[in-house]
Order: C-alpha cells, then sequence, then structure tokens
C-alpha cells in the first residue's frame, strides 16, 4: 500500500506527534509498505529527503507562534507539490491532527484522491497561547477549521479515549483509539552514567521532568515544590531536561545545586537518564492526548506522578500502577513526592506494575496494525 501522512511538525522537531508519525511510519514500512510524509519546513531543512525509507515533503510555511504554528504558503512550489502527489495514486491517508491548515489542506487532498482518510487527534483542550484574547479568537478559530475538515473526512480516531472525549466538543464522534505509544526496543546510550557525570552520590534518589519548558507543563510548580523539599531531604536531586520559552529564566533564576537543568537532550541520552531515574513527575494542565514522557518513564521503570490530563489515568489505572494528582497544586506535589521518597517499596511496586501495562498494551507494533487492520477493512 502507498500511504500518505499529514503531520504539521516531524523529526526534527521532538514532539509526541513527530513521534507518533515516525513511529507508525516505521512499522509501516516494515510490513512492506511504501510512506511519504507531509510536513512543514520550519527550520529551513531540504525539501526533499528520505530517512528509513520515509519519504519526506517539507512545504513552506509560515511560522508563527516560534513555530508552534505554520501555515503553508500559497506559492508556486507547493502548488507544484500537490501536483505531483495527485499523480502518486496513494490508498490511503492519515492527518495528524485537526487543527492546522495543513489538516485542512491534508482532508481536501485525501478527499479527492486516496481511497480512505482517517484522522488522528492528540489533544484533550483548546490550542493555547497563554494570552486570553488570543486564546478567544483562537478558540473560534479552532471550531471553523473543524467544521471545514468535517466535510472532508469521516474517519476520526484519538490517541486515547480522553482524546474521543474531546472530540465530541467538536460534534465529532471517533471510531476508536489508535493509542499512542513506545518502542519496547527502544535506543538508549550505554556509556551515559548520570551520576558519574553530575558526581551524585550512589544514595541519590534520582527525580525527572523531560518535556517543553512551557508554564502548562507544569515546570515551574516542580522546581517551587523541589525547593521546599530539598531543604529537608539531602538526598534528592530533581533534573529538568528539555527545552522551550521558560529555558532562559528556569536557568537564571535557579540557585539550588541540586536542580540540574540540562536544557535538549539526545533522546537516547533522556532515554537513559529515565532508566536511571527513581521518580518521574508531569504536573501538567497542558491538553495533552497521552503524554509520551508518561509512557518512556513507564517503560524504564519509574514511579510516575502525574496528572488526570489525557490519558494518563489510561496508563496509571490506580495507586498501584502510580499516582494522579487531583488539585495538582505545590502542596499536593511535595505530599506525594514526599510519599515516593519516603517507600522504596511503594517507588518499585509502581514501577513494576506501570512497566508491565505499558509494555502490552502501548506499543508501536499493535497500534500501527490497529491502523492498517482499519484500511484493510474497506
Amino acid at each position: 500500500m502507498k500511504i500518505i501522512i499529514w503531520s504539521a511538525h516531524f523529526l526534527p522537531n521532538l514532539g509526541g506527534v513527530e513521534r507518533y508519525t515516525y513511529h507508525i511510519a516505521k512499522e509501516f514500512i516494515k510490513n512492506g509498505n511504501e510512506v511519504t510524509i507531509i510536513t512543514s519546513n520550519i527550520q529551513g531543512l531540504e525539501t526533499y529527503e528520505e530517512i528509513e525509507g520515509m519519504k519526506i515533503i517539507r512545504v513552506d510555511v509560515i511560522s508563527l507562534l516560534n513555530g508552534r504554528f505554520p501555515i503553508i504558503k500559497s506559492n508556486k512550489k507547493n502548488r507544484g507539490i500537490i501536483k505531483s502527489l495527485k499523480k502518486e495514486k496513494f490508498d490511503y491517508s492519515i492527518i495528524n491532527t485537526r487543527f492546522y491548515f495543513h489538516s485542512l489542506i491534508g482532508a481536501i487532498f485525501s478527499k479527492k484522491n486516496v481511497k480512505k482518510t482517517v484522522l488522528i487527534d492528540h489533544g484533550t483542550g483548546h490550542f493555547t497561547v497563554n494570552n486570553q484574547i488570543l486564546d478567544f479568537f483562537g478558540h473560534i478559530y479552532e471550531h471553523l477549521i473543524s467544521y471545514f475538515v468535517k466535510k472532508n473526512v469521516t474517519s476520526f480516531y484519538g490517541v486515547s479515549l480522553a482524546c474521543n472525549e474531546w472530540l465530541k466538543h467538536f460534534k465529532i464522534t471517533a471510531k476508536g483509539v489508535f493509542y499512542n505509544s513506545v518502542d519496547k526496543n527502544i535506543e538508549k546510550d550505554e556509556y551515559f552514567n548520570v551520576k558519574e557525570t553530575f558526581n551524585l552520590n550512589d544514595e541519590s534518589i534520582l527525580i525527572a521532568f523531560t518535556g517543553r519548558l512551557i508554564k502548562e507543563k507544569g515546570v515551574l510548580k516542580i522546581i517551587q515544590s523541589f525547593d521546599i523539599i530539598s531543604r529537608k531531604y539531602k538526598n534528592i536531586v530533581l533534573f529538568i531536561i528539555g527545552d522551550g520559552e521558560l529555558y532562559d529564566d528556569i536557568i537564571k533564576n535557579n540557585k539550588n545545586s541540586r536542580i540540574f537543568i540540562t536544557g535538549r537532550m539526545e533522546h537516547k541520552k533522556i532515554m537513559k537518564l529515565l532508566e536511571q531515574s527513581d521518580i518521574f513527575i508531569l504536573p501538567t494542565d497542558f491538553p495533552e492526548g497521552l503524554p509520551t514522557s508518561v509512557l518512556e518513564a513507564g517503560l524504564e521503570k519509574c514511579a510516575i506522578i502525574a496528572t488526570n490530563k489525557g490519558g494518563s489515568p489510561e496508563v496509571i489505572l490506580d495507586s498501584e500502577y502510580g499516582i494522579i494528582l487531583k488539585k495538582n497544586n505545590n502542596e499536593e506535589i511535595i505530599e506525594n513526592l514526599e510519599k515516593l521518597i519516603n517507600s522504596k517499596d511503594m517507588r518499585k511496586k509502581m514501577a513494576e506494575n506501570v512497566y508491565k501495562r505499558v509494555i502490552e498494551n502501548f506499543n508501536w507494533e499493535n497500534t500501527a496494525n490497529q491502523i492498517l487492520n482499519e484500511f484493510n477493512a474497506i
């Protein structure tokens, strides 16, 4: 089969949608299919490239909100790309996310040029830029573009049940779930010893956050909470891994020698750091679909503290699997961090349970096969 995937963002961007696109494409190719990915040329890369058998086409865009919201340009080059795509005679089309112009163009193209299209949504709330006025108009825009996307796509899925519930807000009934997942054979930097690299003693308890450094992800709450409890517990350290709009301020204001702000890190190093961490925390208020970081932390046997945003409760079913924050304030974060710091047995039990759940239920082979089965059911 020839499959075209529309994803407004793709590698080298490192986000959940980008990884989702990459991994399902890899699985499709492994099954003998051809895959073309249409994405945005935000970083001035080559228009045409092949990565691990995937044909990548990057269209020219206007890059808004520091690249978070690309708009496809109406120019001769892009029109030529669309014209050439029509000649490819794709069998199936996948559109990742619903609210980009990229998605609408993919939906219009796919309705006319492929046998079947599925749209996979990755969110559980309105896109936000933390500005009340801009968010208000953004919400209106999201309803409008969803309306037009619906006119061209009939098969909607979410990366979690929580996504499907959110789709009802736009009067969309999802057909099922194509879960966000992880690679159980994920590459790790086996030479990266965290305690040696950062001169930590063997008794140190490692707490980790990975993700975009934006307010909605809860990174400031983590730092504030850690500053308080690190006065009481001298054997805990915190790793903040990622980049984003808060990075410079966090670096500038950090006075705690046991908080390590690494910035952007190679993914194989991140996975090795998680493997050596005891606790992973994501007190997010962001409209997550199913946070990749939660799945990766589970894969690496961390005890997890997360919120009920997105599909995290579908991974952390109850207190046997981890901790779901209800209020998501500093007091609750401190209380639950202390529980885990003081109980190695609790950490170990949660870590083992969530690892087993992730391995059995959230792997790319299953997700890709479910999508291929949907296509084959025509």
